[in-house]
């Protein structure tokens, strides 16, 4: 490694430089030899997610969630009610940047399972491995109404 970087002119910063660690944090992921990882800190803010009471809130669990979509099987599936509910509260109020719409008249028990299935599926998610490119790839594909899930693997 040294010996390419030399060769590149490129110069390492000791500060900013972990060498030899079995493990990095970078951004929101744990990578190691197993392989990448969710950031153990980012799922214990999911845990402690309270239920959101805007459309804004929703976006923004969303967002997070979103981020971390390759670890979740059947992702659009479980967020599809959240994002119906963000639709509808729109489209009955209106879609405004400056004031959030209230969904307290839209929040139903399939909204409820949906937000705890995700909090769940992120504080729970699986260490996704590297390629072995000397072995087979299998492709699983998943397809519904509500969304595709591709899921690329080996044994």
């Amino acid at each position: 490694m040294c010996t390419r970087l030399r060769q590149l002119s490129l110069k390492l910063n000791p500060e900013k430089c972990r060498l030899c660690a079995r493990n990095v944090h970078y951004l929101g992921h744990v990578i190691s030899e197993e392989g990448i990882a969710t950031d153990p800190d980012k799922s214990s803010a999911v845990n402690d997610w309270p239920n959101p009471k805007t459309t804004r809130e929703v976006r923004s669990f969303l967002g997070l969630a979103s981020y971390y979509l390759r670890f979740v099987l059947k992702f659009a599936d479980i967020a599809r009610p959240l994002h119906q509910i963000i639709a509808k509260a729109n489209a009955d109020h209106g879609y405004s940047k400056k004031k959030p719409v209230s969904i307290a008249s839209y929040w139903n028990r399939e909204c409820q399972l949906a937000f705890n299935a995700l909090k769940s599926a992120l504080t729970t998610t699986p260490v996704l491995g590297t390629a072995d490119f000397s072995l087979p790839f299998q492709l699983e594909v998943v397809a519904s109404f509500n969304g595709l899930d591709a899921i690329l693997s080996q044994d």
